[in-house]
C-alpha cells in the first residue's frame, strides 16, 4: 500500500522570469543559434550590443543537468542553494508567500473563536450535537462548513 506525505514547509527564494525584464534570475541563460553575435562577435549574450543573436530559448543549469527555461517559469533557489524552473500552476499550487497563513491555519483560528464564544442556538446541545429539529445558529453552521 502506498503512504501519503506532505511537504515540509521550507523557505525558499523565487523570482519569476520574464524575458523582457531584466536582470533574469540567476543562473538563467539565453541559449542561441550563434555562437557570437554577428555585429561585435562577443560570445556571450548579455552585452550592449544590438547585433543579432537568434535566442533559440532560455536555459538554467540545475543539478540534474541544463533545464529549459520558458517566459513565466519561476526560479526556485532550494535549500542548499541549489536552482529550478517551477511551472506557474505548480508553483501555484505549491508555495504560498511567505507570511501569508494557510487556509489550514485560518480554519483552526476560527474553530478556537466559535468554542471560546459558543453557540446561540436554542436547544441546548454539545458544540458538536444538535436537536433533530434544532435551527442552527451561524456558529454552528460556519463549524459544520469548516468540518
Amino acid at each position: 500500500m502506498m503512504a501519503t506525505y506532505r511537504k515540509k514547509p521550507v523557505e525558499i527564494e523565487a523570482q519569476q522570469f520574464h524575458p523582457d525584464r531584466r536582470p533574469w534570475p540567476v543562473g538563467v541563460f539565453a541559449h542561441t543559434y550563434a555562437t557570437q553575435c554577428t555585429m561585435c562577435h562577443d560570445s556571450t549574450w548579455d552585452h550592449e550590443c544590438n547585433g543579432s543573436v537568434k535566442i533559440d530559448g532560455y536555459r538554467i543549469k540545475t543539478l540534474e543537468g541544463v533545464a529549459v527555461v520558458t517566459p513565466g517559469d519561476w526560479i526556485i533557489t532550494g535549500i542548499k542553494g541549489e536552482k529550478y524552473p517551477c511551472k506557474p500552476d505548480i508553483f501555484a499550487a505549491t508555495y504560498e508567500l511567505e507570511g501569508s497563513r494557510s487556509d489550514r491555519d485560518k480554519i483552526a483560528d476560527i474553530e478556537i473563536l466559535l468554542q471560546d464564544n459558543g453557540c446561540d442556538c436554542d436547544c441546548e446541545h454539545a458544540f458538536d450535537e444538535h436537536a433533530e429539529d434544532c435551527e442552527r445558529c451561524l456558529a454552528c453552521q460556519v463549524q459544520e462548513a469548516i468540518r
